[in-house]
Order: structure tokens, then sequence, then C-alpha cells
């Protein structure tokens, strides 16, 4: 009785995991466009240019007014002006990315390695770039790399 159970858990498991893997290439399909921007405990809402503090830590023990923060939000737009327009737009195995002033398209790719999901995009111009992602509540999230070492979220919502 405990080898049925065991195995039938591992065939339940597989098929979760193939369903899944199976899946996600069609769950991207579509037009993705930059809803918000996450760096340094800091999150900015393009649509709406609001900006939250997402470490307490920031304010160093300092009461933040709204005027703080609309003057924090004025800097972060000027910033970040080169992603407000970006997008991923996906079809069956192509992909065409925007990312600050540069656009490019090309193949993609699924791709894990260990417990980190990838987005690998093959350009026509030959270059290779991968693009870390995860979704959440109906979001994609992609990180970039910044210079510092810490990483830029990207969060996409579907148009």
């Amino acid at each position: 009785m405990k080898s049925f159970i065991y195995v039938a858990v591992a065939v339940l498991f597989s098929t979760t995991i193939a369903f899944a893997q199976a899946t996600t290439a069609t769950t991207l399909q579509g037009e993705w466009k930059v809803d918000a921007v996450n760096f340094s405990g800091i999150n900015y809402n393009i649509n709406t240019g609001k900006v939250l503090l997402l470490d307490a830590s920031l304010t160093q023990g300092q009461e933040v007014t709204e005027d703080d923060l609309n003057l924090l939000a004025a800097q972060v737009k000027e910033q970040l002006a080169p992603f407000s327009g970006n997008s991923f737009t996906f079809t069956k195995d192509g992909v065409k990315i925007k990312l600050g002033y540069a656009e490019r398209s090309g193949k993609f790719a699924l791709t894990q390695k260990e417990t980190k999901n990838y987005i690998e995009a093959s350009f026509e111009d030959k270059g290779v770039k991968e693009f870390q992602y995860n979704f959440k509540n109906n979001q994609l999230y992609v990180y970039l790399p910044d210079e510092s070492g810490a990483d830029i979220q990207l969060v996409f919502k579907r148009v």
C-alpha cells in the first residue's frame, strides 16, 4: 500500500511539473508592458507616478512626508524615464524586447538553472541574453542586474 502511495505521488508530481512547463510558454504569449520598477528598496509605479518605500531603513528613522515622497517620485521618474516604454511581446516562438532605448527581436526559450527561471532570447544579430523571471499575481517579474550588484526588478502587466 505504501509503495502505491509513493508511486501515485510521484506520478502526480511529474505530471504537475510537465504541465507547468508546457503551459508557461503559452502563458507568456502576448504583449507585456512595464507597470512598476523596484530597486534599492523603492517601488515606482510608472502608471501612477507614485513611490513606495519598501525598506523602512531608507528613512533612517525620519518621518517621511507626502512632499518628501512627491520630490522623490519626481527624481525617480526622471531617472527611470528610459524604463517607461519597456515591453516584452511573445509569440509562439518569437520575442520582441524593448528595454531602455534598445529594441531587439529573435527567438526565445524558457530555461531553468537551479531554482531560477530564465527567458533565453537568441536575437537576430546572433546575440543571446538571459533574463531571470518569475510570475506572481498574473504579473511578469523580470530581474536585471545593476552595476552595484543589486537587481532591478521590472514588473510587467499583460496589455
